[in-house]
């Protein structure tokens, strides 16, 4: 019969947690898209499609749809 012996870990692991105020500073907002850029990047999409549509001679959908699928 073998004997087991149980220990306690004393180390201690510490996750700061930032408050709201620390979260809210314009740092945070440089790492999302705004609305203007949002919408830049839309019609830059929406430019590629319909090109891509006119070059493959296929419809809008189908475009979006050979562009963004997964294969």
């Amino acid at each position: 019969m073998s004997i087991k012996k149980v220990s306690i870990n004393t180390n201690i692991n510490v996750i700061l947690i930032p408050s709201k105020e620390e979260i809210l500073t314009d740092e945070i907002y440089d790492m999302w898209y705004n609305d203007n850029q949002l919408e830049e990047i839309k019609k830059e999409a929406i430019c590629e499609i319909k090109i891509f549509s006119i070059m493959k001679n296929i419809s809008f959908e189908q475009a979006i749809k050979d562009i963004y699928s997964v294969k």
